[in-house]
């Protein structure tokens, strides 16, 4: 085995080289120095995660990297974690979620916002009517476009109007270019058209709250038994509502009959009244004449209401109870009634 040659005095760090290798003087023996490998060296390879000076292959390296996200287009997985940045920081820096909501608690939703302090948005053109927000210039713009002393409709024809001359004091209500009412000092005047009150059903007893006009069918009942036919060509009678008071008036003809006994009844228009009436005021009179009646029928007839009943019953002869029960026994085929009166209902 060759000697190798090593000088005898060598200071501390001294480098010398022998057969191609180069050594070392440590201040003790001579070490091995820089060793330059060729070709392709190979170690062992590490267990994952080793920390140690142990070579680390490129097995090792590939590893160890597997664990790691690129710098360029990275895909995390799992929850990563970053450091928040402060409050409106606007710069690359990574975004956490607890950044993002600090950063919302500055925003509305879009769903039902409520918005503090003095909030903006555009203001949309004169006359725009859409869903867009009207702001308080939008709102100021469309007022200032109506005029102090009238509404009205685009053409004119239909308006209220305040003082149509001067100092007149009256307002004026106009539908399709004709007058329809006037308030003056001295009250409300209907000039056209009518005052039309219908069903408003007040609770106050004060308030007329309903007008009506109309007629109805009259059908003939008897009390007892047998049938009353009316001639289907005069068998209508009208009347007048007037809040719960109610006239009425007709003149009906009788086609046909079979065998009639007992109180005669006409149908009325409303149910008589049956409450909120004081003692027996809610029953009433009126007038019903039966023309060409049996012969035996004394004295005038008339006709009485008694309270929540559809009909009036007629009464024959002059005593308080005469005949109240036997009035249908004297019509006849060509019997009529005239009907006229007065009562109350409680709608």
């Amino acid at each position: 085995m060759a000697t190798m040659d090593f000088p005898a005095s060598p200071s501390t760090g001294d480098i010398h080289t022998h057969s191609g290798k180069r050594w070392q003087w440590d201040g003790a023996v001579w070490r091995a120095y820089s060793l330059a490998f060729t070709g392709t060296p190979v170690a062992p390879t590490a267990a994952a995660d080793t920390n140690t000076t142990q070579i680390a292959t490129t097995a090792y390296v590939q590893t160890e990297l597997g664990d790691y996200a690129p710098l360029a287009d990275p895909t995390f997985t799992g929850t990563p974690d970053a450091p928040t940045a402060a409050a409106d920081t606007s710069t690359t820096q990574l975004a956490t979620t607890a950044f993002v909501m600090t950063e919302v608690g500055d925003y509305a939703p879009l769903d039902s916002p409520t918005l503090t302090g003095t909030p903006a948005a555009p203001t949309a053109a004169a006359d725009t009517n859409t869903t867009q927000i009207a702001t308080t210039a939008y709102v100021q713009t469309e007022l200032g476009a109506i005029s102090s002393d009238s509404v009205k409709d685009a053409d004119n024809d239909t308006k209220i109007q305040v003082e149509e001359s001067a100092d007149e004091d009256k307002i004026r209500f106009d539908t399709g270019g004709t007058e329809r009412a006037v308030i003056d000092s001295s009250g409300l005047e209907i000039k056209s058209g009518g005052l039309k009150l219908d069903g408003l059903n007040s609770s106050d007893s004060n308030c007329l709250d309903d007008y009506e006009e109309g007629s109805w069918t009259v059908v003939v009942t008897c009390g007892t038994s047998g049938t009353i036919t009316l001639d289907s060509l005069y068998d209508t009678a009208a009347y007048v509502k007037i809040g719960k008071v109610v006239h009425i008036q007709g003149y009906v003809y009788v086609s046909a009959i079979s065998s009639p006994s007992g109180q005669l009844k006409l149908s009325l228009p409303f149910t008589t009244s049956h409450s909120g009436m004081p003692e027996l005021s809610d029953y009433s009179q009126g007038s019903t004449t039966i023309r060409d009646a049996g012969t035996n029928l004394p004295g005038v007839t008339y006709h009485v209401t008694v309270p929540n009943e559809t009909v009036l019953r007629v009464v024959g002869g002059g005593g308080q109870t005469a005949h109240i029960d036997t009035a249908a026994g004297y019509v006849k085929a060509t019997t009529s009634f005239w009907i006229g009166g007065t009562y109350r209902t409680d709608t």
